[in-house]
């Protein structure tokens, strides 16, 4: 058999076809960094590659969940700690009430305050968390858990 220069030709340019193929998936791997960029370069590899991607995507779901909640509760604590000054506020001021040295405009006083702290509380005991359902209005998260009745009173 004789050998052209065609034929060297041909094989030298084949080689280098195959060559640069052979770079250019070892430079895929690289910007992807791994060894798999299509399904085909290692099937039980990438199927292994998904299911840690759906387990971490879940993962990430469930660590959102946690800092939603905890969020809500520490938000819950705020709201309860308030609630519970305000009560003492109350409890101080009733004591006042009782003293024998208060004249109608002191207990009058007394009772505004009283009243604007009620109203306070109630703001506090439907207090909204950071997506706009009550804190304290457990599965029904979405009506206003206390409303005024037409008595004055709180339900």
């Amino acid at each position: 058999m004789r050998v052209t220069n065609n034929l060297i030709y041909g094989q030298s340019s084949r080689a280098i076809g195959q060559a640069n193929e052979k770079i250019l998936n070892v430079q895929e791997k690289i910007a992807a960094q791994t060894d798999i960029v299509k399904p085909s370069d290692n099937p039980v590899g990438a199927s292994q590659v998904l299911m840690y991607q759906a387990d971490t995507h879940k993962l990430k779901l469930f660590d959102d969940a946690m800092k939603m909640a905890t969020s809500n509760l520490e938000y819950q604590e705020v709201a309860l700690d308030s609630l519970n000054d305000s009560l003492d506020e109350v409890r101080t001021l009733f004591i006042q009430a009782q003293n024998n040295i208060n004249t109608q405009e002191d207990i009058s006083a007394i009772a505004q305050e009283i009243s604007m702290i009620t109203e306070s509380m109630a703001e506090l005991m439907n207090a909204r968390s950071a997506d706009g359902s009550y804190i304290f209005a457990g599965t029904d998260s979405l009506e206003s858990p206390f409303v005024l009745n037409s008595n004055g009173r709180y339900e």
